[in-house]
C-alpha cells in the first residue's frame, strides 16, 4: 500500500513509524488438524474438534467470520504511543495489531461402502479476530504530522491483518479440495491417515506464505521510509 502522504511526514514522526512498523506486524494461527473418525453409518458427519472449538455438521456455512477487537491507547506524541501500545498492544505489547486464525471444519462427510471409504463433502471456514489499536486523541491531537503518521500505519494495520485472512481463506478453499481429491482407501482408518497427512502439508504450505507475505512487507517498508 504506497502513503502518498509519507513526504508531509517529518523525519521525527517517520523515524517513529518506522520503530513502531518493526514490532507490528504480526498473525497467529492457532488451529489443529481435524480428527476424521469412522463410523458404522453409510454416510455421516465426521465429529472434527479443534482445540477449543467443536463444529457440528448442522452449521454449513462457509463464509469467514471477523470479529475486531480494539485496545485503546492515549498519548500526544510518537514517544507516548509507542509506551501504550508496549503497555497494552496484542502479543504482550510486541505487537501494534493482530489477526488470530483458526480454521474452522464445518461439514466433513465420507461414504463407507462394502470394501472402501471416500469422502463427500469437505467444507472449511475461517474464522478470526482481528485486534487494532484505537488512539484516544486522534481527534483532539493538533500535532497534524502525527495525525498523519497514525492514519497510515492505522489503516496499514487494518489491510494487512485483512490479507492474512485472504490467504487463510486461501488455505480453507483448498483443504476442501485436496480432502476431496484422496482416493477412496479400503476402510476408513486409511481415510483418516491420508486425510491427516494432506491437512499436515496444508497447513505448511499456509504458515509458509503467511511469513513470506510478511518477509515482504517489511522489506517493502524498511525501503518505504529510508
Amino acid at each position: 500500500m504506497a502513503c502518498p502522504a509519507s513526504r508531509a511526514i517529518s523525519n521525527r514522526c517517520r523515524f517513529w513509524m518506522v520503530k513502531t512498523m518493526t514490532w507490528f506486524i504480526t498473525w497467529r494461527m492457532k488451529r489443529t488438524t481435524p480428527g476424521i473418525r469412522a463410523s458404522a453409518a453409510s454416510r455421516v458427519s465426521a465429529p472434527v474438534v479443534l482445540t477449543v472449538l467443536l463444529v457440528t455438521a448442522g452449521c454449513t456455512s462457509t463464509a469467514s467470520r471477523v470479529t475486531t477487537t480494539y485496545y485503546n491507547i492515549s498519548g500526544m506524541s510518537g514517544a507516548e504511543l509507542d509506551k501504550e501500545i508496549a503497555a497494552k498492544g496484542p502479543m504482550k505489547g510486541h505487537a501494534l495489531a493482530s489477526a488470530e486464525i483458526r480454521l474452522v471444519p464445518v461439514s466433513v462427510e465420507y461414504e463407507k461402502g462394502e470394501r472402501s471409504c471416500r469422502f463427500h463433502r469437505a467444507r472449511f471456514r475461517v474464522d478470526a479476530n482481528v485486534t487494532l489499536p484505537r488512539w484516544r486523541q486522534q481527534i483532539a491531537s493538533r500535532d497534524r504530522e502525527l495525525r498523519s503518521a497514525w492514519n497510515f500505519i492505522s489503516t496499514y494495520a487494518r489491510k494487512h491483518e485483512q490479507e492474512h485472512i485472504r490467504i487463510a481463506e486461501k488455505y480453507a478453499r483448498k483443504a476442501e479440495e485436496d480432502l476431496m481429491a484422496i482416493p477412496p482407501k479400503p476402510d476408513c482408518d486409511r481415510l483418516e491417515a491420508a486425510a491427516e497427512r494432506t491437512l499436515k502439508r496444508n497447513r505448511t504450505a499456509h504458515d509458509r506464505e503467511q511469513n513470506a507475505f510478511d518477509a515482504r512487507e517489511q522489506k517493502r517498508l524498511a525501503k518505504l521510509f529510508e
